[in-house]
This record gives structure tokens, C-alpha cells and sequence, in this order.
């Protein structure tokens, strides 16, 4: 039996060992992928491990959670949509949370995600949150938390729609974007708007180049099905909006 106990700390460690070398070999071939599409489309790649991105994009919560805020890959450029040009980061996101036990021992996780950002050409868009309804929502719909429901029933029921210019929600969600959000209704990502910027983003995971162009081509489809009303306000002066309905 005692013969057994260093054979299976060799297997374990080889496989600690195999683990790391498949880990690297994947992590080698996402990057190769990124640096061509990058290059295919005209934009910058780079691993700066920015710790100021945070910061500078402060007004979206998501840069602000934990500690040791990092954004580990950045790809860059413009693509335009409605004959717009629109700024694109996309990439990589790393922070750490640390958490103390009732005997004192801390314990630090570390928590990645991928977003996709775009700056739109539209600096004084309202802030807006479009995300697929979960538990919490339904709680907290009981207690009157802000929710704006649609005339659509399926679609209030499946989404929720957070802003403080409801006007804006309203024009936004118009027939035709709730019937393209519904059909995405499973992998839609979280969409948010803040300061004139649309991110999208995916907690736990680092998206391949698939999952990074069929995120872009969602961003793309939905900036596209904004109504043509609307951008025409937008275009026409620097303030969409400035009152806040209730």
C-alpha cells in the first residue's frame, strides 16, 4: 500500500503538469486567432495590462468591482454602423475579491471576464440597462423596484429595462428591437449604456474569436434597429433628452 502513495503523487502531479502545457497550448492558439482577426479588420491588438482602464471607464460598475482591477487584452479600432464610425474596445478584464472567514484566514478569488465596448458618436445617450430578467428581478418587481414594463407581455417578462429617461426606453424598445431582442432571448448578452458607450460583457469566460465576432455582430444588429426617429433627435443637437420622466 505505502508503494502506491508516491505512484499516485506522480499521477497527480502529471497531470498538474498536462493541465498547464493544454492550458498554455490554448491560451498560444486564442492568441494567434485574435492577433489575425485584429489584423484582418484593420485594428490594434495589445496585452497592455492596463490597471487605470477601470478608471477611465469608472461609470460603468462592472470596471468597478473588487480589487487589483486589471484589463489583460485590448483590441482596438473603429467600425461603423449606420454610416456612423463607432470606437471598439474589446477584451480581456481581470479583478480580485477577498473575502475574511470567522477565524480571520482571507481568501482571494480572482474573476475574468470579456466585454465588448463601443463608443458611440452619441455622448449624451441616457443611461440604460437592457438584461434578461432573473429571480431577483421578479423579487424585487413585488416591492415596486424600478422595472419599465413594454405592451409586449412576453418581452417585459423576459427582460429587464432599467433607465431614468423612460422616454428614451420607450423609443428605443420599439417594436422592431423587441422583436429582434426576443429571438436572442437565450444569448443575448447584458446591455448597458453609460456616457455615450454601449458595453456588452460575459462574466467567467475569455471569448474565442467566434464568440468575439458574434458579440460585435450583435452590437451591430441592435445600434442598427435603433429607430430612425430617434437618431435623427440625436444628430440634430447635444441634448437627446434632458428632462427626467417618471
Amino acid at each position: 500500500m505505502k508503494a502506491l502513495i508516491p505512484i499516485a503523487v506522480v499521477g497527480v502531479l502529471a497531470l498538474i503538469v498536462w493541465a498547464a502545457i493544454a492550458s498554455h497550448k490554448k491560451t498560444k492558439e486564442r492568441k494567434a486567432a485574435l492577433l489575425a482577426w485584429a489584423g484582418a479588420n484593420g485594428w490594434r491588438y495589445a496585452e497592455p495590462r492596463d490597471t487605470r482602464f477601470d478608471e477611465r471607464h469608472a461609470h460603468f460598475s462592472q470596471f468597478r468591482q473588487g480589487h487589483s482591477r486589471v484589463l489583460r487584452l485590448a483590441i482596438e479600432g473603429d467600425v461603423t454602423i449606420n454610416e456612423r464610425p463607432h470606437r471598439l474596445t474589446t477584451g480581456d478584464f481581470q479583478y480580485k475579491t477577498t473575502t475574511t472567514d470567522s477565524k480571520g484566514r482571507t481568501t482571494t478569488t480572482t474573476h475574468n471576464f470579456t466585454f465588448l465596448l463601443l463608443g458611440t458618436p452619441y455622448p449624451q445617450l441616457p443611461a440604460l440597462t437592457i438584461r434578461r430578467e432573473n429571480f431577483f428581478d421578479k423579487i424585487g418587481s413585488v416591492f415596486g423596484f424600478d422595472d419599465i414594463d413594454f405592451e409586449d407581455a412576453e418581452f417585459s417578462k423576459k427582460f429587464m429595462v432599467k433607465s431614468k429617461d423612460r422616454r428614451f426606453a420607450y423609443d428605443l424598445c420599439s417594436v422592431r428591437m423587441i422583436e429582434f431582442l426576443k429571438e436572442h432571448a437565450i444569448d443575448a448578452p447584458a446591455i448597458h449604456f453609460e456616457q455615450g458607450e454601449l458595453l456588452l460583457a460575459t462574466s467567467g469566460i475569455w471569448w474565442n474569436v467566434g464568440e468575439f465576432e458574434s458579440t460585435l455582430d450583435f452590437a451591430k444588429a441592435f445600434v442598427d434597429r435603433w429607430p430612425d426617429h430617434m437618431l435623427a433627435e440625436l444628430e440634430n443637437d447635444s441634448g437627446f433628452r434632458t428632462g427626467i420622466e417618471t
